[in-house]
């Protein structure tokens, strides 16, 4: 994204700059104000965990290359475990019970296909509150928020002049992936080490453009056979237009993992495309 920044004029990036503090606004006297109280609440995580070692799972495939049972070990020592979005209704999301959950897809709230699949999800966050474990919602979905001592709300504004990477209080710099915001929050809790793993961003890498200029993509998870799920994916051309435009949107996912190059992050991925983050480590962690 700063590429693409610095190739605007002076009159273009201004025009921009003003949009972005505009749109800040409005989502902070929107949402923001509103949740004041319960965004504060984040504080309380500050440095928890210094000392401690965690996990942060995205969903990619390179998950498949761990061995779940090698995992509870380590989570048995003391490890802590990041999760997000469907990483529960997977098999190992059924062994490995997450320690703090993120749901940050407006699928969990918004029914944009058949009503089965939003109730599919919407079991996700039912399930997650049933069962106790600490789960984070952007302030935008508050409304659908059951509130218990085990909820908490961030701040999910998106500031692309900010520098805070940490601070789920505050304004985020990088792209909105729901993992991202669960490594920040590990981030600020101090963990000496945070191993990360399904953080592939490599889908790209099966794009398809059929005779109408369509584009496709198959958008595979670690638990897409477990669970039946239909990975084919059509690019809404509302959000990009073209293979440019879809290419520059990739990019901002590495820049944004770029940011959080400082915190102790080590990349259990050892093959994959993420190079923002060490590969070294002695966990016996892999199949």
């Amino acid at each position: 994204m700063q590429v693409l920044l610095n190739d605007l004029s002076f009159w273009s990036f201004l025009r921009f700059y003003i949009l972005s503090k505009v749109l800040r606004f409005a989502e902070f006297f929107y949402f923001v104000i509103p949740n004041y109280f319960e965004i504060k609440k984040i504080k309380s995580f500050k440095n928890l965990k210094v000392g401690k070692s965690a996990f942060v799972f995205a969903g990619g495939p390179s998950i498949s290359q761990l061995d779940i049972n090698k995992i509870k070990i380590y989570k048995d020592k003391g490890f802590d475990v990041f999760a997000g979005n469907s990483f529960i209704n997977s098999n190992l999301g059924q062994v490995i019970k997450p320690d703090y959950y993120f749901i940050s897809d407006d699928k969990f709230f918004h029914k944009h296909n058949s009503s089965f699949v939003y109730d599919e999800n919407l079991k996700v966050v039912r399930n997650i509150e049933e069962m106790g474990i600490p789960c984070f919602y952007p302030h935008r979905y508050s409304k659908y928020v059951s509130r218990h001592n085990n909820s908490f709300i961030f701040n999910d504004t998106i500031d692309l002049f900010s520098s805070n990477v940490a601070d789920l209080t505050k304004p985020r710099p990088y792209v909105s992936m729901t993992l991202y915001k669960a490594l920040s929050l590990a981030c600020y809790m101090g963990y000496s080490k945070i191993y990360i793993c399904g953080f592939d961003n490599d889908y790209f890498k099966n794009y398809q453009c059929n005779h109408k200029n369509e584009i496709y993509f198959e958008d595979k998870h670690f638990y897409t056979n477990e669970i039946g799920e239909n990975t084919i994916r059509k690019v809404d051309k509302n959000f990009h237009k073209s293979m440019s435009s879809l290419l520059i949107h990739i990019s901002t996912l590495f820049s944004g993992l770029e940011k959080f190059e400082k915190y102790p992050i080590i990349n259990l991925d050892c093959q994959g495309l993420v190079d923002a983050f060490s590969k070294d480590h002695n966990l016996d962690i892999y199949k």
